[in-house]
């Protein structure tokens, strides 16, 4: 009898995919969009700053199960090569910043089982935000590693709620989040403010053409009255 013997099985799988939707609603799907679009404009110029959202974060290397979805998530110290899937044991390192966008089907794992690891795995920052404003009785909550632990940031109606890893602020402006850099006192648009401002713009282009347009015709039949005269 020959017995066969076969390689050790190392290989492990880490889908990419669970086949959900990113965003249970339009109205979170449009705050999804917002922040990770925000995000990646607001750190535009920094080239060690990685911005990302709804891919798979992996935290127990050989543990496919060991996942989560992040909202939206940011690491200090990471190129911004894009990633389907987020490893800890790959990167050596763990967001800096966590956001999840919160409804009536997941806030009480953001309020548990979520924050408990972000805690364990050291996310200096736990953001949790209900666009929707039902579930919660501040729209905004936050949280900030000290000592290990998960302190509540106070929330400042005048200036929002500061991120000490990275100096933005996020504020809730006419019952929408916004990312706003405190410094300047500037916000991120959202992609219809940027859509009003482009047609805006073009606008402003059209008239100006226009007046100059006119000015060269004035101008032309002054002279050519000039010249009659």
């Amino acid at each position: 009898m020959t017995v066969v013997s076969f390689p050790l099985q190392t290989f492990v799988e880490y889908p990419e995919s669970d086949g959900k939707p990113l965003a249970e609603s339009p109205l979170h799907f449009e705050v999804f969009s917002y922040l990770l679009n925000g995000f990646m404009a607001y750190f535009q110029e920094e080239q060690d700053i990685y911005v990302g959202g709804g891919n798979f974060f992996y935290y127990r290397e050989g543990h496919p199960s060991a996942n989560l979805v992040p909202d939206n998530f940011i690491v200090k110290g990471l190129d911004k090569e894009p990633r389907r899937t987020f490893k800890t044991w790959v990167e050596k390192r763990v967001p800096s910043v966590v956001i999840e966008i919160t409804s009536e089907f997941t806030w009480l794992e953001d309020f548990g089982d979520k924050k408990i690891l972000y805690q364990q795995l050291g996310v200096g920052e736990y953001f949790v935000y209900d666009p929707e404003q039902e579930m919660l009785a501040l729209a905004l909550h936050g949280f900030r590693l000290d000592n290990k632990r998960y302190e509540a940031i106070q929330y400042d109606p005048e200036n929002g709620m500061p991120s000490r890893e990275f100096g933005f602020a996020l504020k809730i402006m006419q019952g929408k989040l916004r990312i706003v850099n405190p410094n300047t006192g500037s916000i991120m648009p959202t992609y219809q403010e940027l859509c009003d401002s482009s047609r805006q713009l073009a606008s402003q282009k059209k008239l100006l053409a226009l007046q100059h347009e006119n000015a060269r015709l004035r101008a032309e039949l002054d002279a050519l009255r000039r010249k009659q005269g």
